[in-house]
């Protein structure tokens, strides 16, 4: 049965498992299909360049060469993904073997070959070849013609792979010249790094090495890699300096025939018709690999496209075809039974570098699926110790099969790695049934495959290197009108490792006031504060991406800031240990961004000096204007004389400092024609001293007005205005000839002036006003009466002078407003103290009506002021002061706040008395608290003075009211109690003596009711006493339920009438003796004693009626044993009949068998009877005692003796019998 079930899980299973395959060969039809329409187009598609500024530097990349640069980690879900995203060649076109599409028009393919012929021209550019001898580098451009021609002329892929081989080997034969024959290269400034990293022959090198499948008896083979050339030579490489953890990266890994198709040792491979689909091959002929274990001699290659239904449908590359079988069973599926140790597992070790990573990337296939999905698992292992590092083995959704790849990394010392190469499952897949292609072994029938490896495949990691297209970025405002300029920071960042980077970043700290404007070849790009990071896309191996990015910087003062830039990233894929992945830091070549302030204009206006001739200005105006142009040179040449940044002057003081200097010039100009004006002057004709003097005067003060225009001016603009104008002024000034009629003229200009301010005078009536008017023109009259009467310059003067004054001295009287104004100020004082005394008002209230009896105050003193005459000031008076009587305050404000807080209280006592579970007492305690709180907040509120004050304890008070909180604890610690009673009930009631299980649990639902009736009663009453009450009647309710205890005891009185019935008939049974009959009596009371303890032993109501019916059953099954004698008449022994026992044990009715059972107890006696003494003893003990009967004793022993003797003959003739 458990084959049976075993085989239909199997078959289920299988069938599962063809729906699958079904799928995914369908999908791969598919695929295949849209391989062969699409692949020119996939073929042209892997030479266009990355849209996002991504390039690719040129690689040779053999066809068969691993040289780990394909990176396939990624395992689509589903094969129709694979269908959607992969770009690769079709697999048919690229096959190694003819005759896997000999129908079908052949692709070519000439992309390798084309980049080679590229890379080898571009270092022919460089001069990279100069160091190598003549022969050998014109033998390469032999070669070179050639694959030229055979690139344009070829038609078959086997022509182009041909040309291929011949131009590596071709470079590998390069010869380097002897140190005396040595030629400086052309160009070596193409791959140098930024100032102060050291660059490396690893890093120089951005191709992989494609020797390493080539042959294991290569003798270049494990060699280092020449600076110049991409291929194994005798040189040794430099020593690598860099601090990036990851620079160990820049020395590739090989792994020799991963796609086990060398034949150089005479391996013979299968092809796309082997039947079977393996050849086998000794294990010396697997160029590059060896067995794991001792015994293993023979590897079987199998072709992995016929191996399952799945075939090579799987993403990923599938390199040759080829895999190698990694063990061999005699059987399959469950039945493989163990490995055949002819065949096993396999390794490599290969060379590495302590502390680099490095990515493993295989393909595991089963051999027809039917019975499981096997594949090959990776273990990585020290060769030295043995230490296993890590090993994986998933691939297609979960399973070995498919693509497989994981990173490794390589511990420091550590100079080779063991990959080893075993089978996932231990079992065989192989299910010779089903598909007809998949009904015959892969092997032979008694050899079937497990797992199984092919196209295996290594590279070192990511290593990221920076380098700077400039070093300094420097820009010049362009105006003297702060704006920003932009400056655009470019960096090129290469991956000279060997396998695709991931999480890439470059970090940079800019100037303060940056501001970011765009970025090129970014994924991403975020600038907090001054700190800026760049995200880009995952770098694959040899190509680089420009990075470039974008900035805005303010030009209101200098600016010099080194950028240090750093580029982190990490190798793309998953460890196998599943530990920390190293991160990758690059330290970008410093760059220097410095911004400069705009001088045009200061420059310009230094360069006016050159046109100005010293001896046209004062000495003074000179030297002011040289002070100033000293200050415009320093700032001039602060570049020049490498004044630091710190010190260096901002846009604004350049622009200060431009503007003096306008300013100093233009003051010269000034002063020029100052100058010019006063010797004019002093020659004016028929002009007194003092009409000379006055001129002279009015130029000296033409020129200060206009250095003061000058002064005063904010821009160029208001300079040369200023300028204009006063030269315009002092050319002006004019000498007057004519001293009486200046005097009369000032004397009335002054007597203008005067009338024109009398007119004006503040608060004086029309009246006061005409009455000071004429006394000031009756002072010009005479003032003009005394300048007449002169009779030279002095006495026109002091006529002039005292008429002046006379007029000035006239004053009006005005007193009719001020009268006025203060008894409206005396009403206003008499108003605010009234105000102030009003009660119940707060302060802005008082205020309020405060600043309206200011503001009627202030309304008459404005109409006092606009009356023109007597009478209007004495309407403005008694209107004024009629306002201020009738200002009132308004109080409402503590009435408000007063009436919140009633609202609020009225709100809290309607939601106490709702409280649920509190007690009248509970709510009455928390309203008196609400009540308190409200009483409180009112004092609070008649205590303020002010509106922040009320508004204040209005919200404190209306707060407290809110924050009171019923205590509700009294029913809570009632039902506690009850609780607490119940628990001590049904502990007591559980230990109710000679109770049932019934009868326990009846007390205990009486208990539980009672607990129940009283939680209720609680919760029913409305004040404490209410609960108090409940509680102690619900207490009292459980104390008093008693368990009734009757089952056993009746059990027990029919029991006990049972026996007194039968002792009664055992008493009258005929012919038997007294001691006949006290064994039977006692047999009855023992059975009678054992019903009794079985009794009160029952725990529910079910066992003590069956302890009670099965001790009825003992007492009646009671029979005495009538006549006992041991011989006859005759005196011949006789056997007495030993009478069957119907009885019951635990309830359970049985006869006395006719063969006693066995069963191996130690109760036992030898002869295997099942019955003892000392259980028969056991038994016969008197209740309680323990003592045996005498009597029944020695019954029960007579009846054991024969008991025995009737047994051993029954088994006597049993075994004659047999």
């Amino acid at each position: 049965m458990f084959h049976k079930g075993k085989h239909d899980r199997e078959k289920q299973l299988r069938f599962s498992i063809r729906k699958v395959s079904f799928g995914a060969a369908s999908v791969a039809v598919a695929a295949l299909f849209m391989f062969l329409g699409n692949g020119a187009v996939s073929a042209a598609e892997q030479s266009v360049p990355s849209t996002n500024g991504e390039t690719q530097a040129p690689q040779p990349k053999e066809p068969n060469a691993q040289n780990g640069t394909y990176e396939g980690n990624t395992v689509a879900t589903s094969p129709a993904a694979t269908v959607e995203t992969n770009t690769q060649p079709s697999t048919v076109e690229n096959s190694p073997s003819p005759e896997s599409a000999p129908q079908k028009v052949e692709t070519l393919d000439k992309k390798e070959l084309t980049d080679l012929i590229k890379e080898i021209d571009g270092k022919f550019a460089k001069g990279t070849y100069a160091t190598k001898t003549e022969e050998s580098v014109n033998n390469l451009r032999t070669i070179l013609d050639e694959s030229r021609t055979v690139l344009s002329t070829a038609t078959t892929q086997t022509e182009l792979t041909a040309a291929y081989r011949k131009l590596i080997t071709a470079t590998s034969k390069l010869q380097t010249k002897s140190e005396k024959k040595k030629e400086q290269p052309l160009d070596n400034t193409t791959d140098k790094l930024s100032e102060g990293k050291k660059l490396t022959s690893a890093e120089k090198t951005l191709e992989s090495n494609s020797i390493a499948n080539s042959g294991s008896r290569d003798e270049r083979n494990g060699k280092a890699l020449d600076t110049n050339n991409p291929f194994r030579t005798d040189s040794t490489p430099s020593t690598v300096t860099s601090t990036d953890p990851l620079a160990t990266n820049a020395t590739n890994v090989a792994i020799v025939n991963g796609n086990f198709n060398d034949t150089s040792q005479g391996a013979v491979l299968p092809t796309a018709k082997s039947d079977p689909i393996t050849v086998k091959n000794d294990i010396s002929k697997l160029t590059g690999w060896k067995p794991v274990n001792s015994t293993t001699t023979t590897v079987p290659l199998i072709w992995t496209a016929n191996a399952s239904q799945y075939g090579d449908a799987f993403p990923g590359d599938r390199g040759s075809g080829i895999g190698a079988v990694l063990a061999v069973y005699p059987g399959r599926g469950a039945w493989s039974g163990r490995q055949k140790p002819e065949f096993g597992p396999i390794y490599q070790d290969i060379d590495v570098v302590g502390g680099q990573e490095v990515k493993v990337t295989w393909r595991g296939t089963t051999v027809n699926i039917n019975s499981g999905n096997n594949g090959a698992k990776l273990v990585v292992k020290n060769p030295e110790t043995g230490a296993v590092l890590g090993q994986y083995a998933r691939g297609y959704a979960g399973t070995p099969m498919g693509e497989m790849s994981v990173l490794v990394n390589v511990p420091k010392g550590l100079t080779k790695l063991r990959l080893q190469f075993e089978t996932a499952l231990d079992k065989s897949t192989e299910n010779h049934s089903g598909d007809n292609r998949f009904n015959k072994p892969s092997i032979s029938s008694d050899e079937n495959a497990g797992g199984v490896v092919s196209n295996v495949r290594v590279a070192s990691g990511s290593y990221l290197v920076s380098e700077v297209v400039n070093t300094t970025y420097e820009s010049t405002a362009t105006s003297a009108t702060p704006t920003t300029v932009n400056t655009t920071v470019t960096v090129k960042v290469i991956n000279k490792g060997f396998s695709t980077s991931t999480n890439n970043q470059y970090r940079v700290e800019l100037p303060e006031g940056a501001t970011l404007v765009g970025t090129t070849g970014t994924s991403s790009a975020q600038l907090n504060g001054t700190s800026l990071t760049l995200g880009f896309n995952n770098l694959d191996p040899k190509r680089e991406q420009t990075l470039t990015y974008t900035f805005s910087l303010p030009t209101n003062k200098p600016i010099e800031k080194q950028l240090e830039g750093t580029v982190s990233y990490q190798t793309s894929g998953n460890l196998i240990d599943n530990g920390t992945k190293k991160t990758g830091s690059d330290t970008v070549a410093q760059q220097t961004v410095k911004i400069n302030m705009y001088k045009a204009d200061l420059q310009a206006e230094a360069a006016k000096v050159a046109t100005l001739n010293q001896i046209d200005y004062t000495p003074e105006a000179w030297a002011a204007y040289q002070a100033e142009l000293a200050k415009a040179q320093e700032i001039l040449n602060e570049e020049t004389n490498n004044v630091e940044i710190a010190n260096r002057k901002n846009q604004a003081d350049i622009n200060a400092q431009t503007l003096l200097l306008q300013k100093a010039q233009a003051k010269l100009e000034v002063d020029k024609a100052k100058k010019a004006k006063l010797t004019a002057l002093e020659g004016t004709p028929n002009a007194t001293k003092e009409e000379k003097d006055a001129a002279k005067q009015a130029a000296q003060d033409a020129a200060t007005k206009a250095n003061q225009a000058i002064d005063a001016a904010t821009d160029n603009a208001g300079v040369a205005t200023a300028q204009t104008d006063g030269i315009a002024a002092i050319e002006a000034v004019t000498p007057t000839v004519a001293v009486k009629a200046a005097a009369k003229a000032e004397v009335a200009k002054k007597l203008a002036e005067k009338l024109t301010a009398l007119e004006g005078t503040p608060n004086a009536t029309k009246e006061e006003k005409d009455a000071a008017k004429q006394a000031a023109q009756d002072a010009a009259t005479k003032a003009n009466q005394a300048i007449d009467a002169a009779t030279d310059n002095a006495g026109v003067a002091t006529a002039q002078t005292d008429g002046i004054a006379a007029i000035e001295a006239v004053t009006p009287t005005v007193a009719v407003k001020a009268a006025a104004k203060a008894e409206v100020a005396k009403k206003l004082a008499e108003k605010l103290t009234a105000l102030e005394g009003t009660p119940n008002a707060t302060k802005e209230e008082k205020d309020a009506a405060k600043q309206a009896a200011q503001d009627a105050a202030t309304k008459a003193n404005q109409a006092i002021d606009a009356a023109t005459d007597n009478a209007g000031v004495a309407t403005a008076q008694t209107d004024g002061i009629a306002a201020i009587e009738a200002v009132t305050p308004t109080v409402a404000v503590k009435a408000a706040a007063k009436a919140e807080v009633a609202k609020k209280l009225a709100e809290k006592l309607t939601a106490l008395e709702g409280t649920p579970n509190a007690t009248k007492e509970e709510k009455d305690a928390a309203k008196q608290a609400a009540q308190d709180a409200a009483t409180k907040a009112n004092q609070a509120i008649d205590a303020a003075t002010d509106n922040a004050g009320v508004a204040t304890a209005q919200t404190d008070g209306i707060a407290a009211i809110e924050a009171v909180t019923p205590t509700v604890a009294v029913k809570a610690a009632a039902k506690a109690e009850v609780a607490k009673k119940l628990a001590e009930k049904l502990t007591a009631l559980e230990g109710t003596p000679n109770a049932t299980k019934e009868e326990k649990d009846a007390a205990k639902q009486a208990a539980q009711d009672a607990a129940t009736k009283a939680n209720q009663a609680i919760d029913a009453a409305t004040d404490n006493a209410g609960v108090a009450t409940a509680q102690t009647d619900g207490i009292a309710a459980i104390e008093a339920v008693t368990p009734t205890v009757a089952v056993k005891a009746a059990a027990k009185a029919e029991v006990a009438k049972k026996l007194a019935e039968k002792l009664t008939a055992l008493e009258g049974t005929p012919n038997a003796t007294k001691e006949e009959k006290d064994a039977a009596k006692q047999a009855a009371q023992d059975a009678a004693t054992k019903a009794n303890q079985a009794i009160d032993a029952a725990t529910d109501n079910a066992g003590v009626a069956t302890a009670q019916t099965d001790g009825i059953a003992a007492i009646e099954a009671v029979t005495p044993t009538v006549g006992t004698s041991s011989t006859d008449s005759a005196g011949n022994g006789i056997t007495p009949q030993t009478a069957e026992y119907i009885g019951s044990v635990n309830g359970i009715s049985e006869e006395t068998p006719a063969k006693p059972a066995y069963d191996g107890s130690a109760d036992e006696i030898p002869d295997r009877t099942p019955i003892s003494e000392t259980t028969i003893n056991k038994d016969r003990q008197l209740p309680n005692t323990g003592t045996a009967n005498p009597t029944v004793a020695m019954v029960a022993a007579a009846a054991s003796a024969v008991l025995g003797l009737g047994l051993v003959g029954r088994r006597r003739k049993e075994d004659e019998e047999v």
